[in-house]
């Protein structure tokens, strides 16, 4: 059985963004503090600033869709397309944890 590991930006040089309508509209809904945080993010992503302050992570247990932490509440969702990061959302910790359980096997559906 093969296993499929997590994508890693690491290895990839981030040279372009793809915004979704989703994000757009997430993004717009979000406070201007937390917009200037999710910038200051995008752009480390863009440099290739891979350090702990960005914190890159899978989620969980969509390993293709990755997110980076941007405040205590808020979490950018996005994939890997060739060079370009995908942006697909910015999500709460809420939101995540709802998302996990709707795909967990045995998780409920709604």
């Amino acid at each position: 059985m093969a296993t499929t590991s997590p994508p890693q930006t690491a290895s990839v040089e981030i040279t372009g963004l793809v915004v979704t309508r989703r994000f757009a509209r997430s993004y717009m809904r979000i406070s201007p503090a937390a917009r200037s945080r999710c910038d200051r993010a995008l752009g480390w992503l863009i440099k290739g600033s891979h350090g702990p302050a960005l914190r890159i992570q899978p989620v969980q247990p969509a390993c293709e869709y990755l997110e980076i932490r941007v405040g205590f509440r808020d979490h950018l969702i996005f994939r890997v397309d060739g060079s370009d990061a995908v942006l697909i959302d910015l999500l709460t910790f809420r939101d995540i944890l709802g998302l996990q359980q709707r795909t967990r096997p045995g998780g409920p559906k709604n």
